[in-house]
């Protein structure tokens, strides 16, 4: 009788620990899918300070050597556009819009000093930003980080 009592134990047992992985295993996968979920509903990103380089674009949108700016180095994706201006920022910027060929299609007439509120013309897919100092005539390659903070600048990945 006590080994009939033992092996139900055992049995026992097993099934707990049957189901405790079981258990584990669903909510490993949920976690899964919750992040894969989470991952495809993030689809603008914040453009990075890297992002950007000493320089400025002319009136036809061509890069020049430009030490009193910064510019991004590549092309950015119009959809879901967002830029903002940081509160007390000490710059200005220019958006300068191009085709998805790359092709210069407009950029701003006057720099702006304040969150973005114009709209890409309707062929443009692409734009790129130039960032100016007001208060200071050149910038230098430490400077950049704190020149392109000031401008927040999202779009689609």
């Amino acid at each position: 009788m006590a080994n009939y009592s033992l092996r139900q134990h055992k049995r026992g047992d097993m099934v707990k620990w049957i189901i405790a992985f079981v258990l584990i295993a669903l909510l490993i996968g949920a976690v899964a899918c919750m992040g894969v979920a989470l991952n495809k509903q993030i689809t603008t990103s914040k453009v990075s300070s890297l992002a950007y380089k000493i320089g400025g674009l002319d009136e036809n949108g061509e890069y020049v050597k430009d030490t009193s700016s910064i510019v991004t180095k590549d092309f950015l994706s119009v959809e879901d556009m967002k830029i903002e201006m940081e509160k007390d920022a000490l710059i200005t910027y220019k958006v300068f819009f191009f085709d998805k060929n790359e092709a210069f299609i407009s950029a701003d007439e006057v720099a702006n000093t304040a969150d973005y509120k114009g709209v890409a013309p309707e062929n443009a897919t692409l734009f790129k930003v130039v960032i100016t100092p007001t208060k200071d005539a050149e910038v230098t390659w430490n400077e950049i980080a704190n020149y392109a903070h000031q401008l927040i600048v999202s779009c689609a990945k």
